[in-house]
C-alpha cells in the first residue's frame, strides 16, 4: 500500500501526541474587521447563503459583532468597532479585511506555554472566563496573521434563535459571559 501525505501527517501527529503535544481541534472562524456591520452582514446573509448565528454589542471591548455561518458549518465573525480599540486601530492602519483566524484547542494555557517555549510571541492571554479562554499569537511571529487560540466549553457555538442584524445594530443583543443575550 502506498503512503500518502495524509498518512505522513497522521503518523507525525501520533508521534507528537506521544510526546505530550495536544493537536488543535479545528479552525473555528475568520474574523473580518468592517466599518459597516449591517452592509457586511447582509453581503453574507442575503447574497452568499449564510445565516446569523450570534452577535451583539460588547461595551467593555467597544465592539459590535455578528457571527454568520454557512450551510457547511464554516463561520465568519464580522467586527465593527464602537470606539477606540484594537479593531479600530487595525481599520485605521490596514483598512477592512481579515483580522484574525480562530483555532480551537483543548487546553489553551498548555498550547500558549508550548508556543512561548518555542519562541512564538503570545499576547493578550485571558483565561478568566469559564466558557472562553483565549490567547493570541502576535502577527510578528505568526507570518503576518493574528492567530487566536481558544478553549471553549460545551455550550459554545450553538446558534441563537431570533437574532437579526437590525436587533444587533440597535444594541438589543449584548455579549454577556461570551454569550449573546437579549437586552
Amino acid at each position: 500500500m502506498n503512503r500518502t501525505a495524509t498518512d505522513d501527517i497522521a503518523a507525525g501527529l501520533k508521534t507528537l501526541e506521544a510526546e505530550g503535544f495536544i493537536p488543535p481541534l479545528k479552525i473555528d472562524h475568520f474574523g473580518i474587521a468592517v466599518r459597516d456591520l449591517g452592509a457586511a452582514t447582509r453581503l453574507f446573509t442575503e447574497f452568499l447563503g449564510a445565516r446569523i448565528v450570534a452577535g451583539g454589542i460588547n461595551h467593555a471591548a467597544r465592539l459590535r459583532t455578528t457571527f454568520v455561518q454557512f450551510p457547511d458549518g464554516g463561520k465568519i465573525e464580522l467586527l465593527q468597532p464602537t470606539g477606540e480599540n484594537p479593531i479600530h486601530h487595525f481599520l485605521e492602519k490596514r483598512g477592512e479585511g481579515i483580522h484574525h483566524v480562530t483555532i480551537l484547542v483543548r487546553d489553551v494555557k498548555e498550547t500558549a506555554d508550548r508556543l512561548k517555549a518555542a519562541g512564538f510571541r503570545v499576547v493578550d492571554e485571558d483565561f478568566s472566563a469559564p466558557g472562553w479562554k483565549e490567547a493570541y499569537i502576535s502577527p510578528k511571529s505568526a507570518f503576518g496573521c493574528v492567530l487566536q487560540i481558544v478553549q471553549v466549553d460545551a455550550h459554545y457555538g450553538k446558534p441563537v434563535d431570533g437574532i437579526t442584524i437590525e436587533d444587533v445594530l440597535a444594541d438589543r443583543w449584548e455579549w454577556v459571559d461570551q454569550k449573546p443575550t437579549r437586552r
